[in-house]
């Protein structure tokens, strides 16, 4: 049986900054879920102290990917936070009860239920179920392939898959959140964000979006796709113009 699927997915590094861009995630999420400030509130808690609890302990202090999903279902959402390191504990196993870490008991107050899994080849993903009254079950995105890793393909890098449902609200606050650790020119932030409202609106009726950041010493570099068939479409002014399937890369620089 295939594993429900998130409706969001996002990777990124354990480096600083990395929870202000979760939280922008999480935000955009709360706001198409429509949830009041306290479902809000719990949610983000949740998600952060076990993001936290990567950034602290999984790499011993060097960096590592940081993986988090969010899923929904009606009147819950979940959310799956993965490392890639030693995870929250070592050899923590398949497991549903609290866990003394710092932060951690919050979480575990917080949700449903909570369970950590070992990974193959290392890391922990911990998994949180939290009641959510009201909220109803989101599109999912396409199952990843076995040969892909949601992992970024450098630690400055920061991969966003999301259903376009979502990406409205969800990229501007990453964007915000994103440039603002960089340090980004305001002019090529508010290029960059108009730019970026071209494309989700593009990729309305796709299955999903997918958003590759890379910071660079001049600005930021884009990678968008595997573009879909209505973001192709939308993209007929781009040259090469891109076919459905292709990698569009796109540089903003000051």
């Amino acid at each position: 049986m295939t594993p429900a699927q998130p409706s969001l997915r996002l990777a990124l590094s354990n480096r600083p900054g990395c929870i202000e861009i979760i939280r922008a995630a999480l935000d955009g999420l709360a706001d198409v879920l429509a949830v009041d400030a306290l479902a809000r509130n719990d949610l983000a808690t949740a998600v952060e102290e076990a993001c936290k609890n990567v950034v602290l302990h999984a790499y011993e202090g060097v960096e590592g990917p940081l993986e988090l999903e969010l899923l929904t279902a009606p009147d819950s959402v979940t959310a799956v936070v993965r490392d890639r390191g030693i995870g929250i504990r070592p050899h923590l196993g398949e497991r549903t009860q609290p866990h003394t870490g710092i932060g951690m008991p919050i979480v575990h107050l917080l949700s449903r239920r909570v369970t950590y899994t070992n990974l193959p080849g290392g890391g922990t993903e911990v998994r949180m179920e939290l009641d959510v009254p009201g909220v109803a079950a989101l599109p999912a995105l396409p199952v990843l392939p076995d040969a892909q890793t949601a992992a970024p393909v450098t630690y400055t890098a920061v991969a966003l898959a999301v259903i376009p449902d979502l990406a409205a609200a969800v990229t501007p606050r990453l964007i915000d959140a994103l440039t603002t650790r960089e340090q980004t020119d305001p002019q090529l932030l508010a290029g960059l964000q108009s730019r970026l409202a071209q494309i989700v609106a593009g990729s309305a009726g796709d299955a999903e979006l997918r958003l590759l950041f890379l910071p660079t010493p001049g600005g930021l570099s884009l990678e968008v796709g595997p573009v879909g068939l209505n973001l192709a479409a939308s993209m007929a002014s781009v040259r090469p113009r891109p076919e459905p399937g292709a990698v569009v890369r796109l540089e903003l620089s000051d």
